[in-house]
């Protein structure tokens, strides 16, 4: 029995001869194709959802926010309170500001004290000056607004706007602050004051359409707890928001494209198998003659089991540097690409999607390299008097049933959906089946078709009988490859058109809201002026349904949930003397 030392040494003396004559360079470059397309999708998923939360963080200001349309009720911030979390307040509205004879609508946001507990909140104190953290809200009778507001205003730092009833100093600009989402109704300028100049300004009165906040942060555990609570409290129009909820703006588009990253990469994966599989079978048949005098010269199974490993190990370990180290450089590309739709700077990339490069590596090692290992192990040393000596059979049903489930699993694992998941194998088993039946049935009849060919298709033909487990190997991978192009090819498509699909053919370019009566005929000779069509002007006021045939309406005439959260909300209401072509009556008048 050889020492741990010398086997090591010499497995490495045999890593070298089989590189140099090339045996392991197709097994390698099979792992460092699975590797690296695990590691390059893993990569940038992980770059992004790391993204998300910064992100919402910044948006929130908070991290669990309760919104409603009406009062929040003083319980709800108590019970916040007493279960250790951090809480703050605001108001959200949209209002006239005037400076002089001009007004703008805008996003007025009255903050309490604490605001913001997440995110940052910086300001100015000049124009030109630099930001900082005010580390404050604004005080009574100040106000900060954007940099918008003061343009559109004319004004400066340090001049009045008027806000509702009541006489406001503008003391800094705000340059970043949180729940500044770059949603489509959030095109207005922006101003924040204290909340406790609110009442002065007389802006709140019945009907008018403010949103409520609760800013809730702390520890992970306690803010389930509170959210579990909280959700059974909500009334009609009161929701709850958090991390996870955050940015739907862009989380429906980046999971697209990263359900279509991770199909990629799941037939990435399955083809990296194929080919490790026909690498090691090769491995093991040109292998026989060398394990078999190895046997002769002394060495016991166990042996010749380590030396092969060791080399199959070294083979890993190199793939899987390479892979990782492809995947890394592959996400940058990637993150170019997908740029427009991220809209946001990535974080640096972790260390986690290298521990799943490295696992998926090693897992395709050793479903598909076992099999030939063992089989090594069992060659005769006869074999080296007699040529004739059956070879241990790598191919049978039981010793592929590792690699299969080494597939299975990485398959799950990658997908991240069990339904993805369950799609991919099954596509894989029927063309595998389908390719077996298929091969099998093209040998047995291109055999009666050149019975009386020349010697040329006489000979190919006999060879590939011969050969037959590897012909049918080698039309699986094949078509494998096939399957795996051509469903690429249909899902990219499929996302493409279900994207363009989703805005109608003659979907505006551009809305313009809250034109003034005095401003439509300049509006309608800019337009002509530049070639462009008439622009449909609509009416739109908002209301809230106050009684029905002369009875008032209450939520709690109605049972639905949904209809409760309609008779609480805000209508955008319009009228025309004429109906729309795509509109039509069906009761009434």
């Amino acid at each position: 029995m050889k020492s741990p030392v010398s086997i090591i040494a010499l497995a490495l003396r045999l890593f070298v001869r089989d590189w140099k004559a090339g045996e392991l360079r197709v097994l390698i470059a099979a792992l460092v194709v699975a590797v690296g397309s695990v590691t390059t999708v893993s990569f940038f998923a992980d770059r992004v959802g790391r993204t998300i939360v910064r992100e919402a963080s910044q948006l929130l200001g908070a991290d669990l926010v309760v919104v409603s349309g009406r009062p929040i009720a003083p319980l709800i911030g108590l019970k916040a309170r007493e279960t250790g979390l951090r809480t703050s307040h605001a108001t959200r509205f949209r209002s006239m500001v005037r400076a002089g004879e001009d007004n703008l609508l805008t996003e007025v946001k009255a903050v309490g004290e604490g605001y913001p507990l997440r995110g940052r909140l910086q300001i100015r104190r000049m124009l030109e000056g630099d930001d900082f953290a005010p580390n404050q809200i604004p005080g009574p009778g100040k106000v900060w607004v954007d940099a918008r507001l003061i343009r559109r205003l004319d004004i400066s730092i340090g001049d009045s706007v008027a806000l509702g009833e009541r006489q406001f100093e503008v003391s800094a600009l705000v340059s970043e602050e949180p729940e500044s989402s770059a949603g489509f109704l959030n095109l207005g300028p922006r101003l924040m004051f204290n909340e406790a100049d609110l009442a002065s300004t007389e802006l709140i009165v019945p009907g008018s359409r403010v949103q409520y906040r609760l800013f809730v942060a702390g520890e992970q555990g306690p803010l389930e707890t509170f959210r579990a609570w909280v959700e059974t409290r909500l009334e009609a129009g009161q929701k709850v928001e958090s991390i996870r909820d955050a940015r739907p703006e862009i989380r429906s588009g980046l999971q697209r494209a990263e359900r279509f990253l991770d199909l990629s990469a799941l037939l990435a994966v399955v083809l990296a198998g194929v080919a490790v599989a026909l690498a090691a079978r090769r491995h093991l048949q040109r292998h026989f003659d060398a394990c078999a005098m190895m046997r002769c010269l002394g060495a016991v199974q166990s042996e010749v089991l380590w030396l092969h490993a060791l080399q199959f190990a070294a083979a890993g370990a190199i793939a899987t540097v390479i892979g990782c180290a492809i995947g890394f450089f592959c996400q940058y590309v990637l993150a170019s690409v997908l740029a427009p739709l991220v809209q946001v700077p990535l974080p640096p990339p972790g260390l986690l999607p290298v521990l799943h490069g490295v696992a998926a590596g090693f897992v395709l090692l050793l479903g598909f390299a076992l099999p030939p290992l063992i089989a090594l192990r069992r060659v005769p040393t006869m074999r080296v008097l007699r040529r004739d000596i059956g070879r241990p059979d790598p191919a049978g049903i039981g010793a592929y049933i590792l690699g299969s489930a080494a597939i299975a699993v990485l398959v799950l694992w990658q997908a991240r959906d069990f339904a993805l998941g369950g799609y991919v194998l099954a596509g894989v088993i029927g063309t595998i089946l389908a390719c077996t039946v298929v091969s099998i049935i093209a040998i047995r009849l291109f055999r009666r078709m050149f019975e009386n060919a020349g010697f040329g298709w006489r000979t190919g033909l006999a060879n590939i009988r011969r050969r037959q487990v590897g012909s049918v190997l080698q039309v699986i991978s094949i078509g494998l490859g096939l399957m795996s192009l051509i469903l690429l090819t249909l899902v990219r498509n499929e996302l493409l058109v279900n994207w363009q699909n989703a805005l109608p053919p003659d979907a505006p370019n551009r809305f313009l809201v809250n034109i003034r009566s005095d401003q439509i005929d300049r509006l309608q000779q800019f337009l002509g002026d530049h070639n462009l069509p008439t622009a449909k002007l609509y009416p739109m006021v908002r209301a809230r349904l106050t009684a029905v045939n002369g009875k008032p309406v209450a939520s709690d005439n109605y049972v639905d949930e949904r209809a409760q959260r309609l008779v609480n909300r805000e209508f955008n209401l319009s009228w025309a003397d004429a109906l729309q072509a795509d509109n039509r009556i069906v009761a009434g008048q």
